[in-house]
Parts: structure tokens; sequence; C-alpha cells
């Protein structure tokens, strides 16, 4: 890797973690905010940061090469309705957009590879970044889940990536060796709010990547939030796939853990 990169910023906190991390690191950087919010945010962290909408590719693309760069990691969340909505896309863009099978991950990751590497520039996988705030095996949080429970883990943690695999999300909520809630498009969080009111306290929440998901575009994640929507149904349980789920915070998100008496373990 060179020590020139671009960071193509959308939404949410991995952003500002990638650019401190970055700069940490000693790389030189060009920070492209994908969102007018993203913006405002990263700005205040370094003064290389410029706001060129995601439909603009044609304009992302000169600013990169005029920076010297030749590897970028695009990382945060971006609206996908932008595509219908707003600002007229530039002709580079129309031409990936035609290509397009689906709107899914997979084929969004490859219009932005295939943009990208028809100027020299490799996208990168965001772990280049962020490996080092992955989850750790073991306790993470409070006491190690009893035998019950990961005798559960165990049976279910598989199932877990297979529907991952699949397409589904990223969480599955088991209780008493039964699927309560597996999750779709309304998120984590809400996943754990219908668990709750089907099953009431005492949960586990399984979060886990299929064995070939793309770090390049998603970086699944659990932070404070995800502790604070276990605690709102009453407690229970989070199994975090261990070296493949990133913490945000770890520090805090261990200490909020430990407030709300939630056991964190990494499988």
């Amino acid at each position: 890797m060179s020590n020139v990169m671009a960071i193509l910023a959308g939404d949410g906190d991995i952003p500002s973690l990638a650019i401190k991390t970055a700069i940490k690191k000693n790389y030189n950087i060009l920070v492209i905010a994908l969102t007018k919010d993203s913006y405002n945010n990263l700005k205040l962290i370094t003064k290389n940061c410029y706001h060129i909408e995601p439909v603009k590719s044609g304009r992302i693309i000169k600013a990169i090469k005029d920076f010297g760069a030749g590897e970028v990691v695009l990382v945060g969340s971006v609206n996908r309705g932008i595509l219908y909505r707003g600002t007229k896309p530039d002709i580079t863009t129309i031409r990936a957009i035609t290509k397009l099978r689906g709107f899914d991950d997979k084929n969004i990751v490859n219009a932005i590879e295939d943009i990208l590497s028809k100027s020299g520039i490799t996208l990168l996988s965001q772990r280049e970044l962020l490996n080092e705030y992955m989850a750790p095996s073991g306790s993470i949080a409070g006491k190690k889940p009893p035998s019950s429970i990961m005798k559960q883990v165990k049976k279910f943690m598989p199932i877990a990536k297979s529907f991952a695999r699949m397409g589904a999300g990223q969480v599955m909520v088991i209780k008493n060796n039964t699927i309560v809630a597996i999750e779709g498009m309304e998120g984590t969080n809400e996943t754990i709010q219908r668990a709750g009111a089907l099953v009431g306290e005492g949960i586990i929440v399984i979060k886990a990547t299929s064995e070939d998901h793309d770090y390049r575009l998603d970086m699944p994640t659990v932070g404070i939030e995800t502790l604070k929507a276990v605690e709102r149904v009453g407690g229970g349980y989070i199994v975090i796939e261990a070296g493949r789920i990133l913490i945000l915070d770890i520090d805090k998100f261990k200490k909020t853990a430990k407030e709300l008496k939630i056991s964190v373990y990494g499988y």
C-alpha cells in the first residue's frame, strides 16, 4: 500500500474513525465527503476535505487522480435513493448505472470497482484501516455466558452466517433454542426491539457475517446503541463474531455494557 490514499466518506461514525486512524498511521489523505452532513463533520478533522456528491463520479475520479492517490477506501453510509432524486448524475455515473443488474451490495461494489479500475485506482477493504477495531474473541464485557447460552450460540452461529450469505441481515435473535427474529431491512436495533416484543428479556443477539463478506462496501458494527436496544427489551446477551465485526469506541462500549449489565462475548 502507498502512503497516499483517498477516503470516500458517507454518514455515520466509521468515517471519522477511519480518518483519524489514517492520520495516526501517517497516511497522506484526501477526504471526499459524499453527503453534506459528512462534510460538515469531517472538515473539522482534516482540512483536506471536499464535498462531491456520489452521482458525480467523474469529478470524484478527477479529484483522486489530481491528488495522486492510487488507492481508495469507501466508508460510511449513503442513501441509495440519491440515484433516483436530487442532483443529475454525470455521464460516468449514468454509464455505470445502466450496467447495474441490481442495487444490492455486490452489484454496487462491482460498479464502483469498475469505475475506479478504469482510471487505475484500487478499491481497498475497509479493514486496511479498521482491522485493529474488530471484536476480540472471548469475554468482551461482563461475565462469560453460561454453558446453556454457549450451547445455543454454537448451534445457531453457523445458521446466522448462512442467512447473512443469502442476503438477510447480520443479526439473529434467539431464545430457548428457538430463532426469534432475523434482521431484515429495518436494521439491528429494530430487529432487537421486535424480538423483545415477542419474547421479552433474556434474548441472545448474534451478530455475524457471511464467509465471503465484502468489506470494501460494508463494515458490520456494534456500538452503544446496540447495547441500549438490548437493555430496552429487558437485557440479555450479545455474541459477536470475533475478528469480523467492528466495535465502535470499545472502551466506552465495555463501560456501558457493564453499567447496563449486558454480557458481550466474541465467538
